[in-house]
C-alpha cells in the first residue's frame, strides 16, 4: 500500500480505524492524508507507523481536535528516515508552543521539503522567527509557504524576508492575517523582487501594511506567472496602490484573482487601475470594495471590463463612492459576464436609471448569480419590474439583499412573485427599509415559504401590517426551520397576528436574533413567544429586541426563565432601555 487517505467525512467505527492503522505496512507509504478527527490512542499507532516510513513523500493531518497533542508525531517525523519528504501539512491542528518548537528541527532534518502548510496555528513570532531562520539556513526548494493566521507580527523581523529570498522556486506565499506591518513587508517584497520570479499566488490580507511600505510595486514587475494577488484590509493608499498596478500592467497578464478591498484607494488612483484590469483576460474575481474610487475611476474600470474581460465570476464594489455619473457602462460590462456568480454594488448612490440598466442586462445575459447585493443604492420605484424579472432568472440565487432602497410595494410585489415562481435556494432575504406596505399582499409570505434553507430574514421598517405578517409567519411555521436571524421590527403588526408568530419561532431551534420592536404585540402574544422559545429549547439566542411592543411586566417570570437558558445572550431590550450584560438579570427583567 502506497496511500493512506481517510477523509473527515468517513464515519469509521474507532475499532475499524484502529485495525486499518495496525494493518498498514511498514516502509511502503508515500502519502498519509488524515482529515478524520483523531483520538489519542489512534494517534499513538499513527506515530509508530510514521517512524517506520522510508518512502514517505507527503503527510497531511488537517483540522484536528484541540485536545490532541502532536508533540510525539513531530518527534516521529523528525527521526523518520524518509529522504524524499516533500509536503508537511498541519493546517488548523491547534499546535501548542511545545509542538511548534519542534518544527525547526523537522525542517533541518527534511531540508528537501517543497511545501509547508501551517495555516491557523498559534505559531507566534518567537517560534516563527526560529522557523524562518531554519528555512533560510537549510531550505532552497520551497514552492509553497502557507502561514495564514499564525499570530506572527512585526517582531518576527527581517528573517522572514531573508528566508523567502532563498526560495527561487517559490510559487505560493500565503501570509494572510499576520500583523507583520510595513517594515517586515517591505523586506519581503524586496527579496521577492531580487530572487522569486515564479510566484503565482501572493496573499497578504490583514497584515497591517500601510503607505509606509513604500514602492513595493517593483516586486511585481517580473512575476509573469502571477494568478492570485490579494492584499485586502491594508491601508496602502493610492500612491502605493498606483505603484503596484503600474508595475502589474507591464508584464503580469495572467491574473485570475485580484482583491484589494479596503486599501484606502481613492480617485487619485486614476486610470492605472482600469488599464491594469484590461490586461487580465482570464480575470474571474475582482474585489475593490471600501475604496473611495469615485465615478470617474469606476467608469474607466467598467469600460475596460466591458471591452477586455469576459470571464468574471465575482465582482465586488461595495462602498466605492459611485453615483449616477458612472453611467450605463456598468450595465454593459455586466452584460458580458455570462459566468457571473457574485455581484456586490451596495452603498453606491447609483440611482434608478443606472440601476434599471444594470438589471436589464442581468435579465438578458446573466443567469448564474448566487449573490446579489444592492443595499443603499438610491433605487426607487422608477427602477420598475426589471429588478424582479432579473431576479427571477437566477435559479441558484442564495443571497439577495436590497435594503434601504425606496422600491415601494409595486416593485416589491414583482420581486417576490419572481422569487415565488423561480427561486428555491435563498438563505438570506434582506429588504429592510424598502417602502413596502400591505399592498405587497401575501406574495411575500408565499415566496418566503418556498425557501427551505432560509437562515436570515430582514424586513424591518416596512409597514406590512398584521395580515401580511401573519401570512409570513404561517409560511415560516409550515416550511422554514433553519432561521437564525428574524427582523420584522417596525412592520405595523399587532396582537391580532395571533399565536402563529410564537409557533413559527418555536420551529427555529438555532435562532440567534429576534427583532420585533415597535409592533403592538401585547402581553399575551409576548408571553406566548417566550413560552415557545422555552418549550422548544431554543438556547442559541444572542439578541432579543422587543422594545415598544406593549408587553407588561406580568411575563417577567417566563422571560427570566428563557434568559437563564441563553448561554450566548449579549443583548436584550424589552422596553426603551436595553438590558445588556444579561447574566446579571437572570432573576429579574427590567421593563
Amino acid at each position: 500500500m502506497k496511500y493512506l487517505h481517510l477523509d473527515g467525512n468517513l464515519n469509521l467505527n474507532s475499532d475499524v480505524f484502529l485495525h486499518i492503522l495496525k494493518q498498514t505496512g511498514k516502509n511502503c507509504l508515500e502519502t498519509i492524508i488524515l482529515q478524520k478527527k483523531l483520538r489519542n490512542d489512534e494517534l499513538n499507532i499513527l506515530n509508530t507507523i510514521i517512524r517506520n516510513q522510508k518512502s514517505l513523500i507527503s503527510i497531511k493531518l488537517c483540522q484536528q481536535m484541540p485536545n490532541i497533542s502532536f508533540t510525539e508525531t513531530f518527534k516521529a517525523i523528525e527521526i523518520m528516515k524518509a529522504s524524499k519528504l516533500q509536503c508537511l501539512d498541519f493546517t488548523n491542528c491547534n499546535l501548542n508552543s511545545e509542538t511548534a518548537n519542534l518544527i525547526p528541527k523537522i525542517i533541518e532534518k527534511h531540508r528537501q521539503i517543497t511545501s509547508l502548510y501551517l495555516h491557523y496555528n498559534k505559531i507566534e513570532s518567537t517560534i516563527g522567527k526560529k522557523i524562518f531562520d531554519t528555512i533560510k539556513t537549510f531550505c532552497e526548494n520551497l514552492k509553497i509557504i502557507a502561514f495564514d493566521d499564525c499570530e506572527i507580527d512585526s517582531k518576527v523581523g527581517n528573517i522572514i524576508g531573508e528566508a523567502i529570498g532563498q526560495q527561487k522556486e517559490l510559487e505560493q506565499l500565503l501570509l494572510n492575517g499576520n500583523k507583520i506591518g510595513s517594515n517586515v513587508s517591505q523586506q519581503i517584497f524586496k527579496m521577492i523582487k531580487q530572487n522569486c520570479f515564479k510566484l503565482s499566488a501572493i496573499n497578504f490580507d490583514n497584515c497591517e501594511i500601510t503607505c509606509n511600505v513604500g514602492n513595493i510595486g517593483d516586486a511585481f514587475e517580473n512575476l509573469t506567472s502571477l494568478t492570485t494577488l490579494t492584499m485586502q484590509n491594508n491601508n496602502l493608499g493610492s500612491k502605493v496602490g498606483g505603484n503596484i498596478f503600474k508595475n502589474i500592467q507591464k508584464k503580469c497578464v495572467n491574473l485570475i484573482h485580484l482583491c484589494f478591498d479596503n486599501c484606502k484607494f481613492d480617485q487619485e488612483m486614476g486610470d492605472v487601475l482600469g488599464n491594469t484590469i484590461a490586461k487580465q483576460k482570464n480575470l474571474n474575481a475582482l474585489a475593490l470594495s471600501n475604496n473611495q474610487l469615485g465615478s470617474k475611476v469606476g467608469r474607466n474600470i467598467f469600460k475596460n471590463i466591458q471591452n477586455k474581460c469576459f470571464n468574471l465570476i465575482h465582482l465586488c464594489f461595495d462602498n466605492c463612492k459611485f453615483d449616477q455619473e458612472i453611467g450605463d457602462v456598468v450595465g454593459f460590462a455586466i452584460a458580458n459576464q455570462k459566468k457571473l456568480n457574485t455581484l456586490v454594488l451596495s452603498n453606491n448612490q447609483l440611482g434608478s436609471k443606472v440601476g434599471k440598466h444594470i438589471f436589464e442586462n442581468i435579465k438578458n445575459n446573466c443567469f448564474n448569480l448566487c449573490t446579489l447585493a444592492f443595499d443603499n443604492c438610491n433605487l426607487t420605484e422608477y427602477v420598475g419590474n426589471e429588478v424582479g424579472d432579473a431576479i427571477g432568472k437566477q435559479k441558484n440565487i442564495s443571497l439577495l439583499t436590497m435594503q434601504m432602497n425606496n422600491l415601494g410595494s409595486s416593485v416589491g410585489k414583482c420581486i417576490f412573485e419572481n422569487i415565488s415562481q423561480n427561486c428555491r435556494n435563498l438563505t438570506r432575504i434582506s429588504f429592510g427599509n424598502c417602502g413596502f406596505n400591505s399592498n405587497i399582499t401575501n406574495i411575500i409570505g408565499e415566496a418566503i415559504g418556498k425557501q427551505k434553507s432560509l437562515q436570515y430574514l430582514y424586513l424591518q421598517n416596512n409597514n406590512l401590517g398584521t395580515e401580511c405578517c401573519r401570512n409570513i409567519f404561517q409560511n415560516i411555521y409550515q416550511n422554514c426551520s433553519n432561521l437564525k436571524h428574524i427582523n420584522l421590527g417596525n412592520c405595523g403588526f399587532d396582537f391580532e397576528i395571533g399565536n402563529i408568530i410564537g409557533d413559527a419561532i418555536g420551529k427555529q431551534k438555532g435562532v440567534e436574533s429576534l427583532v420585533f420592536d415597535n409592533n403592538n404585540l401585547g402581553t399575551e402574544i409576548g408571553r406566548y413567544i417566550f413560552e415557545q422559545i422555552l418549550n422548544n429549547n431554543c438556547t442559541s439566542l444572542i439578541n432579543i429586541t422587543m422594545c415598544n411592543c406593549e408587553i407588561s411586566d406580568v411575563i417577567r417570570p417566563i422571560v427570566a426563565e428563557v434568559m437563564e437558558r441563553q448561554k450566548y445572550l449579549k443583548f436584550c431590550a424589552l422596553q426603551k432601555v436595553p438590558v445588556e450584560q444579561c447574566k446579571e438579570f437572570f432573576n429579574y427583567v427590567e421593563f
